[in-house]
């Protein structure tokens, strides 16, 4: 179990302080730098702004817990809003996931992160082709 363990589901028996002005103007130029992106011309593929929004909100990490979960589901909203498959994340890919992020946040290189991502969409993908059953969607 990992440390979140201890307070999960309790409430607080103390004052937290959130210092909002150290993540509010990161988190303020993430989401102008989204709101551009995604209103170009297709200047950038949206795929590619979708994970480098992902691994751009977890740089700045801008709460004290959730924040891996919170970057997943906005990564598979933005993926889904442009016709993308979601990206599902399994426990045996967790640390592989972690490396990849890791070596993108060390060298400021997104590429790591997005072989990782891309790789696990098209396992998605061949995950849903395989256990759907189309004769019953009809």
């Amino acid at each position: 179990m990992g440390p979140e363990a201890a307070y999960s589901g309790k409430l607080r028996e103390h004052h937290v302080q959130v210092s909002i002005s150290k993540v509010l103007l990161p988190v303020q130029l993430l989401m102008s730098w989204l709101a551009s992106s995604l209103a170009t011309d297709g200047s950038e593929d949206r795929l590619l702004v979708a994970f480098k929004f992902h691994a751009m909100f977890l740089s700045i990490h801008p709460f004290m817990d959730g924040n891996g979960r919170l970057a997943r589901i906005l990564t598979n909203v933005l993926l889904m809003q442009q016709g993308y498959p979601p990206v599902i994340i399994s426990v045996a890919e967790k640390e592989r996931y972690f490396k990849a992020l890791q070596e993108s946040d060390a060298d400021l290189d997104f590429e790591p992160l997005l072989d990782f991502m891309l790789e696990v969409m098209y396992k998605t993908v061949d995950a849903i082709n395989r256990y759907s059953v189309p004769d019953l969607l009809e």
